[in-house]
């Protein structure tokens, strides 16, 4: 069951001024009350922001154990990816459905910049990537981006009937609505960090495959031309 409208502390002193009498309205002072309302919503925003993350750790440990240098060609997005859409995205609808929407944007900030930190420390902990692999993972990563950037307006999942069964059409980016310029900037910002890693390692492992080619076709040359210059011996007289 959603949350009942909050009434602003300050509203709420000059509702009972208005009620009290003369001689008592300036001794009417919220502002403790006022202080350990916001302390509450704060560690509230807190334990639903770790919730969230806790539940995320099985996808990202199965990203951890996957073994990304024996990757040869670049598929949809892995396993490990559609999990955290699909435990996000019932998660954040729930969330904003209970809470007001100021409340709502800051549970929003707050996970996507502690999910980014854990992603990024697990990315930089994967040991051996080949060129393959590194493209998947930045499929991966593009896809997690894009659901992150649509935190702030996921909508519901919606049921259709088709073909005279029910069925349920999931939308995981939400809706077509636009999250905040502030909060889209913040997502591209940190998401720069491991696209640029990612980058780097693609391009060195692309360079090395390339003068690991050349120096094998440097060695067959090699060979070639000494088998060529190599005279056969006559049998001695």
């Amino acid at each position: 069951m959603p949350l009942l409208p909050i009434i602003h502390q300050q509203a709420l002193e000059d509702l009972i001024r208005d009620k009290i009498g003369h001689k008592y309205k300036e001794k009417i002072d919220m502002s403790e009350e006022q202080g350990a309302f916001q302390d509450v919503t704060a560690k509230s925003i807190r334990v639903l922001v770790s919730g969230l993350e806790q539940r995320l750790d099985a996808a990202l440990k199965d990203m951890s154990k996957t073994n990304w240098s024996t990757f040869d060609m670049v598929g949809e997005e892995s396993s490990y990816v559609r999990s955290i859409h699909l435990t996000v995205h019932p998660f954040v609808c729930k969330v904003r459905e209970l809470i007001p929407s100021s409340y709502f944007r800051s549970f929003c900030d707050k996970f996507a910049l502690l999910f980014i930190s854990t992603y990024y420390k697990a990315l930089i902990g994967l040991k051996k990537i080949s060129e393959m692999g590194t493209q998947q993972l930045l499929l991966d990563v593009y896809s997690i981006k894009t659901l992150l950037l649509k935190l702030p307006v996921l909508e519901a999942e919606k049921k259709t009937v088709a073909s005279s069964r029910l069925k349920t059409n999931t939308n995981l980016s939400g809706g077509s609505t636009i999250a905040p310029a502030m909060y889209t900037k913040m997502i591209n910002k940190e998401f720069r960090k491991l696209e640029v890693r990612l980058h780097i390692v693609y391009n060195i492992l692309s360079y090395i495959i390339h003068i690991d080619w050349h120096l094998t076709n440097a060695h067959h040359s090699l060979l070639g031309h000494a088998q060529i210059g190599r005279q056969p011996q006559g049998d001695a007289c």
